[in-house]
């Protein structure tokens, strides 16, 4: 009973026994940004990319294009 309350022994417990049987290790990990997923690498067209407008966009689509009065529309709605 005393060992069950032991944050020590419940880190042990779950690293050496829980984790490993309860979730899947993957030999090779595949990672991309979202300027790679955007870009050309997937898709020769796309229509769109979804996300708050930054100039983040992947460079393959060109300048972002802000809407006119995008910025105060969205100030007024957090601070309503």
């Amino acid at each position: 009973k005393l060992l069950k309350k032991n944050p020590g022994t419940i880190h042990w417990y779950l690293t050496e026994f829980v984790f490993p049987s309860n979730t899947m290790h993957q030999v090779l990990k595949l990672s991309a940004s979202g300027q790679a997923l955007g870009g050309d690498m997937l898709f020769d067209r796309r229509i769109g990319f979804s996300g708050t407008p930054s100039s983040l966009l992947p460079l393959e689509m060109g300048k972002c294009g802000y809407e006119r009065g995008a910025d105060g529309l969205m100030m007024h709605y957090l601070t309503d």
